[in-house]
């Protein structure tokens, strides 16, 4: 019953709270399928850009809304000799952020892993079922970073939209169903005219009189009998206003960026040349892996890869040798 009053009132929270990491995955994969260089049109399907209008065969001037994302991303801006802006960004920074995103999608409990130590690394993993016996800190973030994976299918390579656009979700007023939904309504009403009938017999009291007993605690509490009935019913009314509000600019954003997916689709004479140039300047990016890794900041000088290891001893005896 708590929790039906609970989604009745406040809602069941945003369905749209890893939009960012899904953002970010999304990118990646339009990044690494364009060979590390893209234009703003191909990042715009996942971003919040303008209105698409008639931007196939437009020359689209103002993209400053691509930027955060670019630099988010690691890229940089370059300009072609067609004038053609060109955004290229490095492998390391991408798979990087990808995988990152990864984890917060598949367990929103996971956004840190790269920040805790080995002891809260086993307890998230132990709490997933991942074996974790003798396993140090990167083994666990590498264990559960494929569990991340596992959770996401296919190990997280698969499109993360298929429709080829960021399409956020609506949120709804409650998840509980009609039937709890109206007897959650029902009850507020009760509340409510139970407070407005106690109220009245109230008002017929001489002003200052004090009713003796149980009858003068609740008359010294009704104020905030009245309060709690008049919240409950005043916040689920706003709150709906302000959903329809919110799910409108939601619905809004969505069919923007379908536009722009299907003018990408389209193509067109300036967009294709815009395209050609990306490709130009595109490189092959690679996945970096756990392996590919020579120094991890996350990390502690013990839990390096032991690659590391004769490089920082070799360091450590010349500084002695230095200092005597």
């Amino acid at each position: 019953v708590t929790d039906l009053v609970f989604s009745f009132v406040f809602g069941d929270g945003d369905p749209n709270k890893a939009i960012g990491a899904a953002r970010l995955r999304a990118m990646a994969e339009v990044i690494r399928s364009n060979s590390g260089a893209v234009t703003a049109e191909s990042l715009a399907p996942f971003l919040d850009p303008p209105p698409a209008g008639t931007f196939a065969e437009s020359y689209n001037v103002d993209e400053s809304w691509v930027l955060p994302a670019v630099t988010e991303l690691g890229g940089r801006p370059e300009v072609s000799g067609e004038g053609t802006i060109v955004y290229v960004f490095d492998e390391l920074t991408v798979s990087g952020l990808a995988s990152e995103a990864s984890l917060v999608l598949a367990d929103p409990a996971l956004a840190a892993v790269r920040t805790l130590d080995a002891a809260e690394l086993a307890r998230l993993a132990q709490e997933r079922a991942i074996p974790t016996q003798g396993a140090d800190a990167g083994a666990l973030r590498d264990a559960l970073r494929s569990w991340a994976g596992e959770q996401l299918g296919g190990g997280g390579g698969g499109s993360l939209f298929p429709g080829g656009y960021l399409e956020e979700r609506t949120a709804p007023f409650s998840n509980a169903e009609g039937g709890q939904l109206f007897a959650a309504g029902a009850l507020g009403l009760l509340n409510l005219g139970g407070c407005a009938y106690l109220g009245s017999l109230l008002a017929q009291l001489p002003p200052g009189a004090q009713l003796p007993g149980e009858l003068g605690a609740v008359q010294a509490v009704f104020p905030l009998l009245l309060a709690y009935a008049v919240s409950y019913v005043a916040i689920p009314a706003v709150r709906f206003a302000r959903l329809q509000a919110e799910n409108a600019a939601v619905a809004q954003r969505n069919a923007n960026r379908r536009a722009w997916r299907d003018a990408l689709r389209r193509g067109g004479s300036e967009l294709q040349k815009r395209l050609e140039a990306a490709s130009r300047r595109g490189k092959k990016l690679r996945l970096v892996s756990e392996e590919d890794v020579a120094f991890d900041s996350s990390k502690s000088l013990g839990e390096q890869p032991e690659q590391q290891t004769p490089a920082l001893d070799d360091f450590d005896r010349r500084l002695r040798d230095a200092t005597r």
